[in-house]
């Protein structure tokens, strides 16, 4: 007998457990509310987790399903074949005889990620690739043997000046049938001008489409009814490929490890987009059939994985993508549970880490149509950044970790109920004053999410608890000041009795050194956007993403986050990267835009930058060891004496 590891993803949560704990129990101790009405009995049914892959290793835990107890006849009798070849378990069936690594869907949850699903409000002109065109045709006759087909073509050129049309294979399957059955008074549904992907019987006046933001982490999915722009229902989910691995190179990894681990990552995606487009078509009403677009923007890895195409050679010098430029496809294809025939629209990728995502922003915010010189960043694990105005646009990749995700942070987490997101020092006490989220239902905090972590580092900087090299000052007189077991300091934001885990909940020196590495990769960025271009300051600093929505902007430029500008000119923009999927979606010229800003972008690799290497170490100060910060200068210490 002894102790084992367990690992809960997503939340990246560890706990040693003696042999014989139920997964249950184990994540109950680390504060991981699972749905469990029956109190463990087995009888609800509703405590689903996901072994993590044989062999998936994380924080030196190799995920093996022999560490655990064998499926029990009530697992046996609720899972289908499917689920167990898939390693579902109910987590107050099984026992840790082993080290495992263990995934808890959103479903399990009593209390889920709280994801990003707004951007800002836009102006769009409508102007959909799918239009509805009614026509009433003549029947077939001894002296008018036109086949069915054409028959439908030449009316839609008579009726709407439509020439060239093709049609879709699924079309002609059902226009014998369909056709007649209506009298030969139908609607027919046409992509772009050009193919005829559907028919109804009589007249249809509504078309529908979704456009789909596909995160590492998360999955945002918008139906609109294209003709009049409307957006009928929004649903979100974590992207399930996170138990493949929580960031990007770990799911390459797992594709080059595993003979079929590309085909995992596609079905898992391609699962979870069909639940979301389900529950979009109930909450509105349609059937999924209706549906005759989708528009779908993700960074390159996920682009290659929803399309199931290896991304092993985007991990590999010299990082090329097997395509960049964008794409239509049939769902039926893809194996998605729309109109067979809809087309499946995927905007251009740049680059192996500049992907649609990036595209999609700037579809959203148009820098490319502006005077001001407008800075970007797309935050993640990834920072996609974009500088430049209607004369050029320059683009690079910073590789920041999961730092600002909450992993590596020693009490990080994901944005949840329960998790401080913002926090203050009181400049008079110095004690702190924290904003937890869901915090009205008197939710106690249990960990930090990345804008908590971003503000507490930059406090503790305006209040001299840490330097400009980013170490605690042992001369700083507070309580809350203290020094781990092995003689660290570390800065309590909230005592254990205060906390949902029953332990302090601590700011480390260890979690500033990851925040520093973090930000001075999106620093220097920045940096050789801006030398390239020859420009000491940007007029505008826009953050879009999930994480950029709840950064403090202040607190950011303390940090040293991006170079200085005017708080005034640092706006947060939400989900950029739905919004320009909803524009491609509701408006074909942004499609032509796409391919436009795909030609004429231009990428700079900071491996080629001679002083990447210098400019990154004077970056990890904080804000900078030697470029000025006007706007917050005077909030530093230094200069308060």
């Amino acid at each position: 007998m002894g102790d084992y590891r367990v690992v809960f993803l997503p939340d990246n949560k560890e706990i040693k457990v003696p042999e014989g704990t139920t997964l249950l129990k184990s994540a109950q101790s680390l504060h991981i509310e699972i749905h469990s009405i029956c109190g463990g009995k087995g009888t609800c049914r509703k405590c689903h987790v996901q072994v993590a892959s044989e062999g998936f290793l994380k924080k030196g835990v190799r995920s093996s399903s022999d560490n655990l107890s064998p499926l029990t006849s009530i697992e046996k009798e609720h899972f289908s074949e499917e689920e167990i070849k898939e390693s579902y378990r109910l987590a107050c069936q099984v026992k840790v005889h082993g080290d495992v690594v263990i995934h808890i869907p959103e479903s399990s949850r009593l209390h889920q990620h709280i994801i990003l699903e707004s951007g800002r409000k836009r102006d769009i002109k409508i102007n959909p690739s799918i239009n509805n065109y009614y026509i009433e045709l003549t029947a077939p006759s001894l002296q008018d043997q036109r086949d069915d087909l054409r028959r439908l073509t030449d009316k839609l050129q008579e009726a709407y000046q439509l020439g060239g049309l093709t049609a879709d294979y699924q079309l002609l399957k059902d226009l014998p049938v369909l056709s007649r059955n209506a009298d030969w008074k139908m609607t027919a549904v046409v992509c772009a001008d050009k193919q005829i992907r559907g028919i109804h019987p009589g007249e249809k006046r509504h078309s529908y489409g979704v456009a789909v933001d596909l995160g590492t982490t998360t999955i945002v999915a918008y139906l609109c009814e294209l003709d009049s722009g409307d957006i009928l229902s929004v649903k979100s989910s974590l992207n399930p490929q996170i138990k493949y691995g929580e960031d990007v190179i770990s799911r390459i990894n797992y594709c080059s490890q595993n003979n079929e681990g590309t085909l995992h990552l596609h079905e898992s995606v391609i699962k979870v987009l069909n639940e979301l487009l389900e529950e979009l078509c109930a909450e509105a009403g349609i059937k999924l059939k209706e549906i005759y677009e989708m528009v779908l923007a993700g960074n390159t890895v996920m682009h290659h994985l929803f399309l199931n195409i290896n991304p092993n050679y985007i991990g590999r010098s010299p990082f090329v993508p097997t395509v960049k430029k964008s794409l239509n496809i049939r769902a039926l294809d893809l194996g998605l549970q729309i109109n067979p025939g809809a087309n499946i629209y995927l905007p251009p990728v740049l680059s192996g880490y500049i992907g649609a995502d990036v595209i999609a922003v700037l579809l959203a915010e148009e820098p490319y149509l502006k005077e001001e010189m407008h800075l970007i960043i797309d935050m993640g694990t990834n920072a996609e950044v974009v500088l430049g105005n209607k004369d050029q646009l320059l683009t690079t990749s910073s590789p920041t970790g999961p730092a600002f995700e909450g992993a590596n942070i020693k009490y990080g987490m994901r944005a949840a109920k329960g998790v401080i997101n913002k926090l203050r020092l009181n400049p008079q006490t110095l004690e702190p004053e924290l904003t937890i989220m869901g915090s009205d239902e008197n939710i106690l905090p249990q960990g930090i999410a990345g804008s908590g972590i971003i503000d507490a580092v930059a406090e503790l900087r305006k209040a001299g608890f840490i330097d400009q090299s980013g170490r605690f000052n042992k001369k700083k007189e507070s309580d809350r000041l203290v020094k781990d077991s092995n003689g660290h300091f570390q800065y309590v934001l909230a005592w254990a009795e205060e906390t949902l885990i029953d332990k302090d909940i601590v700011i480390h020196q260890q979690d500033i050194r990851a925040v520093q590495l973090a930000k001075a990769a999106v620093y220097v960025g920045a940096q050789m956007l801006m030398k390239e271009l020859g420009i000491d300051r940007a007029d505008k600093i826009i953050l879009a993403g999930a994480f950029g929505n709840f950064i403090d902007r202040e607190n950011a430029l303390v940090l040293g986050l991006f170079p200085d500008c005017p708080l005034e000119d640092i706006s947060s923009v939400g989900n950029a990267s739905g919004d320009g999927a909803k524009l491609a979606l509701l408006n074909r010229e942004k499609k032509q835009e796409a391919d436009s800003i795909s030609a004429n972008i231009k990428h700079l690799e900071k491996s080629t930058e001679t002083t990447f290497k210098d400019n990154f170490l004077r970056a990890l100060a904080i804000p900078h060891a030697d470029e000025p910060f006007p706007t917050i200068e005077h909030l530093l210490p230094e200069n308060n004496k």
